[in-house]
């Protein structure tokens, strides 16, 4: 029996869809004010209203534990609004204990559809916030106001800039981790001081710095730098620069970031931008709209084979004067559906920064994630295996690629790493490169793990830099010796792939040893209803995406341009290219219908060819379906085949994809599929 009554199981879609982007935003709004250690302002009234609204939706689904959590939270959100309870000085704690709610609340709704759902403990989740506002409210945290005393006044008093360094609670040797960050700074500021003075080898040093933090003077104009250097080092939670009223106007100090409060002000968008006002959207079910697509494409099918009836029996003038025009609406309605599901690449990032923040938090690291081309718009289906691909490149950038801190430094390279995500659409294709600035790939290390996995088939000397970096795709194959929560078993990139080719995809890999690596995906912008080039071989039809048909000739007039090469196969030279000639009839064993072929140029994400067909018989938007499950994972990659359309006269149209068909039909190309076989 259903935790949830009737009333509630009906409301449950929506309550998890609304309490699911709000997370989002609170995801969203928590990871930017953690990089830059500012919560404060527009951000806090934000979070308090999402927390007011969790509280609420979850209590009228009947789910108390999850509404007194918000609650609990809503409370503390309101006491910093009006400025009457803990500042959030431990903001680094603050933002932990956020992370482990919207978490702990994920995973709770994860779990509300299942039949014996019942609600978890909270126990936990309400001791950790009461945890936090204990040591808040007890002055653990660094934002308190504590009395200034004679010698911090005295100290401040002297000329230069001064910081103000707190330690993470329960760091122990708070004395000791001082004199190394002081050790580290002196390279910077030799003329540096601090408060307490004797650091080493004082254990009453490590008791003040714990209780009021350690103040460190340095040269005039030096602030910036020191605070840039201090903030990367071990248990360090907060470096605020001071004015010299501390601690009456310490809250005008800089939080690391070197902007004045007054100008923060006036430049925060913000601040002074409109307020929001809702526009007229409604939530749609994505089942629905799938179905309505479906039922579209089934539409323009039925049109297209009533239109072929009434020219069969000769009544052209009808097929005229109703089909085309009721064709026409069909397609309107097609790409009206089509756009009703089209979501920008935007959506992924916050998500993409969560699972950055947390692999950064584990291994150490400070990595930025940019993005370019976020308004590119796709299927929201593609969209959202393409968050599920870049969440395993993002991980492998951060595990493998970027490296340590200290590692960069002496590369000379800037220590905290960068993951690029560049996004744009190429006619009816995605083309989303994944990019960081790390260590990039061996070749030589992958060729020898290729060889301990008897990857090669053919003499290696004949494998290219592309073909030995796309072994990484096998299942398996991981050049780790050490296995840890994000890598190591060699199925990452192995996920990525099938996660392209499932969608319809290619993937691409780049590397340059010391620079970085890159993995190009190459999705289509939507599935379903696809505009393609359609042609005839053997007596059959075949089609292929329009935008991989490149043009066409006829045979006749570049038949000069055709030469066989030393293993008997026929070339082109064309544009100082040298591509393969591939007649479909005979990769499918079929019987040429003429003698006078159609030579069409197509190219795809990595290959290019031209094949050779009876006739094309022009573009055409067709509702492709996807190959049964039944023919087996391989079939795509032996066939190239990647669906099948219905035509009008009840024929079958067999899908083709570019990249598919010319490594089937070409023989050197055809073992990098196969390969996955003998891994999975």
């Amino acid at each position: 029996m259903s935790y949830f009554d009737e009333d509630s199981q009906a409301m449950l879609d929506v309550f998890l869809l609304e309490t699911g982007q709000l997370l989002e935003k609170l995801e969203e709004i928590l990871i930017e004010a953690e990089k830059n250690n500012s919560l404060e302002g527009e951000d806090i009234n934000t979070i308090f209203r999402i927390m007011h609204t969790v509280k609420s939706s979850a209590a009228m689904m009947g789910l108390d534990s999850l509404s007194d959590v918000a609650h609990r939270l809503e409370d503390l959100f309101s006491e910093l609004r009006d400025g009457s309870g803990p500042p959030g000085g431990n903001k680094r704690q603050l933002f932990e204990v956020l992370f482990e709610v919207a978490d702990f609340i994920r995973d709770e709704m994860g779990r509300m559809r299942d039949e014996n759902y019942e609600p978890s403990n909270m126990d936990r989740i309400q001791e950790r916030i009461a945890d936090y506002l204990t040591e808040e409210n007890s002055g653990g945290g660094s934002g308190g106001e504590q009395e200034e005393t004679p010698e911090e006044r005295a100290f401040l008093s002297r000329e230069g800039d001064f910081l103000h360094i707190r330690f993470e609670p329960g760091c122990r040797m708070e004395n000791i981790r001082a004199f190394m960050l002081m050790r580290r700074l002196k390279s910077i500021c030799p003329e540096v001081e601090t408060l307490p003075a004797r650091l080493e080898n004082n254990p009453e040093a490590a008791e003040q710095i714990k209780q009021r933090g350690l103040l460190i003077r340095v040269e005039p104009g030096k602030a910036k730098a020191a605070q840039e250097a201090l903030c990367g080092g071990a248990f360090v939670l907060s470096c605020e620069k001071l004015t010299p009223e501390w601690p009456e106007q310490k809250e005008q100090g800089q939080q690391y970031k070197d902007v004045p409060s007054g100008e923060a002000a006036e430049g925060d968008s913000r601040a002074s931008s409109p307020p929001f006002q809702e526009s007229e959207f409604v939530d749609v079910r994505v089942d629905r709209l799938d179905e309505l697509q479906y039922l579209s494409g089934e539409l323009l099918v039925m049109m297209s084979s009533f239109s072929n009836e009434l020219q069969l029996k000769g009544q052209e003038e009808l097929e005229e004067k109703y089909c085309r025009p009721v064709r026409q609406y069909l397609d309107e309605l097609g790409n009206t559906v089509l756009n009703m599901r089209m979501v920008p690449i935007s959506r992924i990032l916050p998500k993409l920064r969560r699972v950055l923040r947390d692999i950064c938090r584990d291994q150490q690291k400070e990595v930025e994630l940019e993005a370019a081309g976020q308004d590119t718009e796709a299927d929201k289906n593609i969209v959202d295996q393409l968050y599920e691909a870049a969440m395993h490149i993002v991980r492998n950038s951060v595990d493998h690629g970027i490296e340590p801190p200290g590692e960069r430094r002496r590369l000379g390279k800037p220590e905290k790493g960068t993951v690029q995500l560049a996004a744009q659409s190429r006619g009816d294709e995605l083309v989303v490169r994944i990019s960081d600035d790390g260590r990039g790939m061996d070749i030589e290390s992958l060729r020898e793990r290729a060889r301990e996995k008897h990857l090669f088939t053919r003499p290696e000397e004949e494998y290219t830099e592309e073909e030995i970096l796309d072994f990484c795709t096998v299942p398996g194959f991981t050049t780790n010796d050490e296995v840890n929560k994000y890598s190591g078993r060699g199925v990452g990139m192995d996920i990525v792939k099938k996660l392209a080719l499932r969608a319809g995809g290619h993937l691409k890999i780049e590397s340059a040893k010391g620079k970085g690596t890159s993995v190009i995906i190459y999705l289509p912008l939507t599935h379903t209803i696809v505009e393609n080039i359609l042609f005839k071989s053997g007596g059959h039809l075949f089609s292929m995406p329009f935008y991989q048909a490149e043009r066409f000739f006829e045979y006749g007039e570049i038949s000069q341009n055709i030469h066989t090469d030393h293993q008997g196969a026929k070339v082109l030279v064309y544009e100082d290219k040298v591509v393969p000639v591939i007649d479909v009839a005979k990769v499918y064993g079929l019987e040429a219908e003429s003698t006078e072929k159609v030579v069409l140029y197509v190219k795809g994400s990595k290959r290019e060819a031209c094949l050779l067909a009876d006739e094309v018989l022009g573009r055409e938007k067709l509702l492709q379906k996807l190959l049964p499950k039944m023919l087996g994972a391989k079939f795509r990659s032996r066939t190239g085949m990647n669906g099948c359309c219905v035509m009008g006269d009840g024929g079958i149209c067999m899908a083709l994809d570019a990249d598919s068909f010319i490594q089937c039909a070409v023989p050197e190309t055809a073992d990098e599929e196969e390969s996955d076989g003998k891994w999975e």
